[in-house]
């Protein structure tokens, strides 16, 4: 078996023997142009449950709190609050 034939004496001039392909376009967003989407709006409060002499449970409180939190835009750290405010609501005071 015959070794390859090697055309070029160095690797630098083989190096110059390979082409390219050509680089693609970049093509532009298909929305570009229309303003950014808004988040979506934040889900109503529900009316608070009526109160009745049934003692009032920590999953409601805490489903009134999210409820509330959500309605004002979901700020941080004002959790304490948010549970006081439902607990309020819940039992009428």
């Amino acid at each position: 078996m015959k070794p390859a034939k090697n055309n070029s004496a160095t690797p630098k001039a083989a190096a110059k023997n390979v082409t390219v392909p050509a680089a693609k376009p970049v093509k532009k967003p298909a929305n570009s142009g229309k303003p950014a989407r808004k988040r979506p709006a934040a889900p109503p409060v529900p009316p608070p449950a009526p109160t009745s002499d049934m003692e009032v449970t920590d999953v409601e409180i805490a489903t009134r709190a999210y409820f509330i939190y959500v309605s004002e835009g979901c700020p941080p750290g004002r959790e304490m609050q948010h549970w006081l405010d439902a607990e309020a609501q819940l039992r009428g005071q």
